[in-house]
């Protein structure tokens, strides 16, 4: 009786691991929180204007999610849009966010903090590639993370224009969407490729990927004006050339 039980039970762990690894998501959503110092000068009727020191908070979220590599030392790597973290963030951009008059603005300090997840998991160390301004990828302090995620490997060939795609990221949702698209041009020289429509920004840092369900790269802009979203590719070859750093310094910045 008791290995009757307990056949049963290695059974139902067995079938259960294997529902859980095929209804893994393909993508995690990232919770960035970016706090800034600046100084706002005060006009005054009479004498010369002062400048008062103030804090404020801004706060974004994206998405992310998990390449699976022929590298032995790294297997699998986290890929985000550096923008989403902040990085490479124009300063107009963050005034811009306050309703101020930037003219009165000066920005003396950006931190920021990412989450990753449902469970929160902070970062260990963002990685770059020196021809990748867009593209970030990720350590997490957990390595739980990664059994979080389903694992994606790229795509050899690039993208061909009129081929259908699906896209995949969190739009300010809850829980992971699809949408589908084409590529309307590939410009695979200069690292990108085009789709045919515009996405919601939550979408910044998902992934875009080819019938077989291998990634060609991550969502980096979109423009809704020209109806188009701007994909930065990632090739197995740039995997070797990450050069990573440790996530606290490369998210604070004093200018």
């Amino acid at each position: 009786m008791k290995r009757t039980v307990l056949l049963l039970a290695v059974i139902f762990a067995c079938l259960s691991s294997r529902v859980t690894a095929e209804e893994l998501p393909v993508c995690g959503k990232i919770f960035v929180e970016l706090k800034f110092s600046y100084s706002h000068r005060q006009p005054k009727w009479f004498g010369p204007d002062y400048w008062d020191f103030r804090h404020s908070s801004l706060f974004q979220s994206g998405s992310f999610w998990c390449i699976k590599t022929k590298e032995p030392s790294m297997p699998s790597v986290i890929v985000s849009a550096s923008h989403v973290l902040g990085l490479n963030r124009p300063l107009i951009s963050v005034i811009d966010s306050m309703s101020v008059d930037n003219v009165n603005v000066i920005i003396k300090h950006l931190q920021g903090r990412a989450l990753m997840g449902v469970f929160a998991y902070p970062l260990a160390e963002i990685g770059r590639v020196g021809d990748a301004p867009d593209a970030v990828f990720l350590r997490p302090q957990n390595q739980q993370l990664y059994k979080t995620l389903c694992h994606v490997e790229l795509a050899e060939a690039p993208p061909k224009r009129g081929e259908k795609v699906k896209i995949v990221g969190f739009p300010g949702t809850a829980h992971e969407q699809f949408k589908e698209g084409f590529v309307t041009d590939t410009q695979e020289g200069r690292g990108y490729f085009v789709l045919n429509e515009a996405v919601d920004k939550g979408y910044s840092g998902g992934v875009v990927l080819n019938n077989e369900g291998n990634a060609y790269g991550v969502i980096t802009s979109t423009d809704p004006a020209e109806k188009q979203t701007t994909v930065y590719r990632i090739t197995p070859a740039m995997i070797s050339k990450i050069e990573w750093k440790p996530a606290a310094p490369a998210l604070n910045h004093e200018f």
